[in-house]
Formats: structure tokens, sequence, C-alpha cells
């Protein structure tokens, strides 16, 4: 049996001993919590004490409902204090948020608006821009983000000595705080509702990628070659949005053959193929697509991959990089998958989203970050709108 004055030792012991409670086990295992239930212990024990006292007179009852009111007053005041910490706790391991990390270079006025979108989100922790633009300071940018000062401390920019591909997935310490890490271009807008579905799923598969813009090798007789529309099944995630484990930005960094990141900084190009032939090898599993309609990419008229020979550059590297990393592994996956549920994947214009020329949206009258955010949402809104008639 548990004694009364075991309950009661156990109750008071202290913050720091953190005892293991019989009554109420300590599922949490962090101090507080436990100390929280040893409490609780402690007071149900002590209420059944008090009730007896009152019984038998030894006590008057208004002492005993006075001491319980006062006690169950402190109770639920640890309780949301408790409620407070559990819902920053590590869920297996893995903080229950993400960092977000962004490729800044220009277009300030729009990337401003998506760290003022992406910082406003509960699920993110921090939004940090790896700015590569050694020509350009982010004046405009850095200001404006400073002047909303409720999402400010969550904002940072980091500035790179040179324009290098690799070091968006540099393994910056602080990233270490929190396993789930989101990698995203400086011209895609994801609303919170997706993104909020991408961690969820990312949380049942965390040895995965997963992202919103699906692509596919092909092999044949002459090679293998990069397939920038999909039709019934694939293997690649662009980095335009993917949700990944922070270690593997370890492995990239400095884990991997250095022959592959100098392979990508000499070309200005393929970081997202290498990411996907070090995580498939490492986890021998599929990169995941969450299927959207609502995912805006701001540069996709424009965008590198509307380049002259730029698929040729993207075949290359298929064929290049698993030479030099060492690995031909490539894992192909056959099911999309949405917030609720998961089905036969079929190449649609929903693996490019709504693209959208920025050139085409003038930013001469924006002064302010808010003006910037309401321009994107506007333009957003007017996408959104357009895309959900034509379903």
């Amino acid at each position: 049996m548990f004694s009364e004055r075991r309950a009661r030792g156990v109750a008071w012991r202290g913050f720091h001993s953190a005892p293991r409670c019989v009554v109420f086990p300590c599922a949490h295992r962090t101090p507080f919590t436990c100390t929280l239930h040893s409490f609780l212990s402690g007071h149900m024990i002590d209420t059944l004490r008090w009730k007896r006292r009152a019984v038998t007179g030894k006590r008057s009852s208004k002492a005993v409902v006075r001491k319980f009111f006062t006690r169950t007053l402190l109770l639920c005041a640890l309780c949301f204090v408790s409620a407070k910490i559990t819902s920053e706790r590590r869920i297996g391991g893995v903080t229950s948020s993400c960092t977000m990390v962004l490729n800044g270079f220009s277009r300030e006025h729009v990337l401003t608006a998506l760290a003022l979108h992406y910082s406003a989100m509960e699920v993110v922790n921090k939004v940090r821009v790896v700015w590569g633009n050694t020509k350009q300071h982010p004046e405009f940018f850095l200001s404006q983000t400073k002047s909303v000062s409720r999402l400010s401390d969550k904002i940072e920019v980091i500035m790179t000595p040179t324009d290098d591909l690799n070091d968006r997935f540099l393994p910056i310490a602080p990233l270490r705080e929190s396993r789930c890490v989101i990698i995203a271009d400086d011209d895609i807008y994801v609303d919170e509702r997706t993104v909020n579905a991408a961690h969820a799923l990312w949380m049942k598969h965390q040895t995965q990628i997963v992202g919103l813009f699906p692509r596919a090798h092909t092999v044949t007789s002459q090679g293998t070659f990069y397939n920038s529309n999909p039709k019934y099944r694939y293997s690649i995630i662009l980095t335009k949005f993917m949700v990944l484990d922070s270690a593997y930005l370890d492995a990239y960094s400095n884990q991997m053959p250095a022959s592959v990141r100098d392979y990508v900084r000499e070309k200005g190009n393929c970081e997202d193929i290498a990411m996907n032939y070090l995580v498939t090898s490492l986890s021998n599993k599929s990169p995941i697509y969450l299927r959207d309609y609502t995912k805006i990419d701001f540069g996709g008229k424009t965008g590198i991959y509307n380049r002259p020979g730029h698929i040729n550059a993207r075949d290359e590297c298929m064929r290049q990089i698993p030479e030099l990393l060492d690995s031909q592994l490539l894992i192909y996956n056959d099911l999309a998958f949405t917030a609720n549920t998961e089905e036969r994947f079929m190449g649609d214009s929903f693996v490019h989203g709504t693209e959208f020329d920025l050139k085409e949206l003038d930013f001469s009258h924006i002064q302010d970050s808010a003006d910037s955010i309401q321009a994107v949402e506007r333009l957003r809104h007017q996408l959104v709108t357009i895309r959900s008639k034509s379903l």
C-alpha cells in the first residue's frame, strides 16, 4: 500500500529531486511535471484526511473547505504552467515546432511579406533567412522585419560570405534545438493550414523528406534523366518547400563527400537532387508528397527551371551526383497525401502550384512591410480564387 506518510513525503520532496510518483506515474519525465503529479497525489490524500478530521470533529468544516480551495487554486496555477511547458515538449525526441530556413537573394518586398507570414505561425519557432547576395545588402528586409516588434524576435538573417546553394543546408547550431526544419524558397507562398499539415505528416515519417513539389528520375538504356512532370510516381522533393530532420543538414554539410558540394557550387544547381540522394541512401525510404492546390510560386514564370539548358543541366546532375556520392539510390513513391487521406499519385498542375511572374507585380508604391504583406496577400487571394473555380 502507498502509505499516507510516503505520499506527503513524495508530494513535498522538492523540485530538483523529481520523484517518480506512484499514484500518478511521471509520464512526461520532466522535473516540473513530475513534481506537479506528486503534489496532486498529496493533495488528494490530504483531502481525504481533512474530510475524516472534519467528520470526527478534530477540525472545523470551514477550515477544511478553506484549505481545500487554497490548495486547489494553487494546483490549478501549477497545471496552467505545466500546460505551457507541455506545449513545447519534445515528442519522441523531436520538438513540436519547426525552424524555417528561407533562401534569400533579392526580391526583398516579397521576402519580407513571406518571412512575416511564416513567423506568425504557431508551428514555426524561428525564421532564418540565409542571404546569399554578396553584392546587395537586404536593407528593406532588415528594417521592415524589425518594425514588427511582436515577430522580429522570430526572424533573423544569416549573411553568407559567398553565393553558394550549399549554404541553405548549413547546420546552424540553434537548429539542433528543433529537429524539424522547413526549407523553402523566397518566392513560395504556403498557407498555415498546409504548413501544419506538412509538419503533422512529417511527424509520422521523420526519417523521410515531406514536401509540396514532387519530381522524379527516369531510367532508360541511355542512363538516368530528370523528370519535371511525373505522371504516376515520384522520387524527388524540391527545396521549394520541404520538411526534413535537421540531422540531414549536418550529414549534407559534414559527412557527405565534399566533391558533391563542390559540384553543386560549381554548377549553381542541383542541391535539391543531392539532398534527395543523401536522405534516400541514409533512410532507404522514398520522399512523401503532400498534395495542395493553394500553394503559389511567385517566381514560377521566371524561375531557374525556365532558363535555357536547365533540364539538360539537371539531367547531367542525375548522372554525376550519384557517382560522386557513391549511391544510385532513389526510391519511387506512388502515393499522394493530403491532410486527412492518401491516394494514388497522378501528375497534374498541382505539382507545380499556381505560377505568377513577380515582374508583373508593381512594388513601386510599397513603403513598408504592411504594404508588402497586403500586396502579396491580395494577389494570393486572387490567384487562389481563380484556381478554386477551375477545380
